[in-house]
């Protein structure tokens, strides 16, 4: 369930913090990758989807 007091990020927003472009986010959306959420034709992608999205693509080095 989303919390409506989370906060929001615009798919350009995220692209401007990961140093990606709108296009990377947007073609991770449509892939399934990166969860959103859509008001109408609008996207935002929470805090919590975003940290959900980051960790996908973590990776463990065992030494």
């Amino acid at each position: 369930m989303i919390d409506i007091n989370e906060t929001f990020y615009k798919p350009s927003e995220i692209a401007k913090k990961l140093n990606v472009t709108r296009q990377k986010i947007y073609g991770d959306i449509n892939l399934g990758i990166l969860e959103c959420v859509k008001v109408g034709q609008t996207i935002r992608i929470t805090e919590q989807q975003l940290l959900k999205y980051l960790n996908k693509g973590t990776v463990k080095h065992d030494k």
